[in-house]
């Protein structure tokens, strides 16, 4: 008797976990927008301002990245202090 009415309470309980998460995400997506946008649009694009940015490439280790984070040098870019120090890769 007492397998049976633990077996009803996992049951019923899980029923009660599945209804909970069910409900939390579809207020979640169903929700208004934020500040009247649709949704994937960030502010930038909203306000018709331009979202890209100029990248630029390592020149010790190749990794792209936006330009106002890199660290210039010369004619160069770098990606951090380390490899700027140790200057270009050089090709074999």
């Amino acid at each position: 008797m007492s397998l049976k009415l633990l077996l009803w309470f996992l049951v019923l309980g899980w029923i009660y976990h599945r209804w909970a998460s069910r409900k939390r995400h579809s207020s979640f997506l169903f929700r208004a927008p934020p500040e009247g946008r649709p949704f994937g649009t960030s502010q930038a694009e909203a306000s018709g301002e331009e979202a890209t940015q100029e990248m630029v490439q390592c020149a010790h280790c190749g990794v792209y990245l936006p330009r106002e984070e890199a660290l210039s040098y010369g004619s160069r870019w770098y990606c951090g202090v380390l490899h700027r120090q140790a200057g270009p890769r050089s090709v074999e």
